[in-house]
């Protein structure tokens, strides 16, 4: 099964969908400055971009960091 058209979409397309929706948001946060939900809608943005672009291994390495600082060794 050729997934080129979506790798593709998903690296160029889908980034732009998602940071044009992602500064809609921090825009209608802005007004009731909600730094709270602004810092939430740019942690998703960036999650969400990660696992489209580079499958997540991003978030579970910092993921593993963060186990790792309580204790739990992931190997």
């Amino acid at each position: 099964m050729d997934v080129s058209n979506l790798s593709n979409f998903l690296s160029s397309g889908f980034i732009t969908l998602l940071a044009f929706a992602a500064i809609m948001l921090i825009l209608k946060h802005w007004k009731e400055a909600a730094w709270i939900k602004i810092l939430g809608v740019i942690i998703i943005a960036l999650i969400i971009r990660d696992f489209a672009v580079n499958q997540g291994n991003t978030i579970f390495s910092i993921l593993k960091w963060v186990f790792s600082l309580i204790g739990v060794n992931f190997t």
